[in-house]
């Protein structure tokens, strides 16, 4: 629910072009030239996602679609001050290109100067997608209780993900993007995550979603459950657990300092769960680690 409402509104704020997408090329050289879209201000209408529990429309109507028109009006703002720049940019870099050539330092000159235009043509774009997510975000994940909280920065020391065991080795990490609140007295935090390794060229090893649920289970052990293709060996200090649902055993490899432990908080229906989250994302890498409540 969460990844329908969030993509259905930011998609209607964020309507307009958006000038690094190869499929708004001729739009982009349209804003090149000058030529602004008028803006849209009809009357916007939030169509609630197919066996929704709770309509998220009356929430919409009262919050959030009162800053459509004026939003409206910064994205064509912003995307005047980038066609602005970007014609301000290219009659720079071509001084700067017969500089570079009077002078014999052409490359020393577009090595620098042209990685700086054009993050100062693109600055707007960046600027006015974050006032979508400091104004728009806030409500949006207040429908969900009075106590959700969006903040652009992270809530989350990556310090305290670190224990779970479950990380890739990284040598950088930076998290934004957080949300916090509480679902029937059960604490959460969501946060966007991307680890990075290497030295001089960073690769990616992990970009998504951390999500740290508090336990209502009183438990002293660690457990693990990894997809059964990516467990490639048993965690440092864990042994493998085996379960009594062949489908659960069929999709996650399950690691654990205490069997017993391990098969309390597995409960059937949690089992259940995890099988459900991994099928509506594909199948991809969900992992989960018990640890520290």
């Amino acid at each position: 629910m969460f990844d329908n409402l969030v993509d259905a509104i930011v998609d209607q704020l964020k309507d307009g072009p958006h000038p690094k997408r190869s499929s708004d090329i001729p739009t982009f050289f349209s804003l090149l030239m000058g030529r602004i879209p008028e803006p849209h201000l009809e009357n916007p209408v939030f169509q609630d996602p197919e066996g929704s529990e709770k309509p998220f429309a009356p929430h919409y109507e009262r919050f959030i679609k009162p800053e459509i028109q004026t939003f409206e009006h910064k994205r064509i703002a912003t995307l005047k001050s980038f066609s602005q720049r970007c014609s301000g940019g290219w009659r720079l870099l071509g001084a700067v290109v017969i500089m570079g050539i009077v002078f014999s330092v052409f490359h020393y000159l577009l090595y620098i100067i042209f990685p700086a235009i054009m993050a100062w043509c693109y600055l707007p774009i960046p600027q006015y997608n974050d006032s979508i997510k400091k104004t728009i975000f806030p409500h949006i994940f207040s429908f969900f209780g009075d106590d959700f909280r969006y903040a652009p920065e992270s809530l989350v020391g990556i310090g305290s993900l670190e224990p779970s065991a479950i990380l890739p080795a990284h040598d950088k990490a930076k998290l934004t993007d957080s949300i916090r609140g509480s679902h029937k007295n059960v604490t959460l935090d969501i946060v966007w995550a991307h680890l990075t390794r290497g030295k001089g060229k960073h690769n990616t090893v992990f970009k998504g979603v951390f999500i740290l649920l508090s336990m209502n289970k009183s438990f002293s052990g660690q457990t693990i459950v990894k997809l059964e293709n990516s467990a490639k060996k048993p965690p440092k200090g864990l042994e493998k657990v085996s379960l009594e649902d062949p489908r659960f055993e069929a999709d996650f490899e399950v690691y654990s300092s205490n069997q017993i432990e391990a098969r309390y908080l597995l409960t059937p229906s949690l089992m259940d769960r995890l099988r459900g989250l991994s099928d509506l994302f594909g199948k991809t890498d969900i992992q989960a680690s018990f640890y520290n409540q």
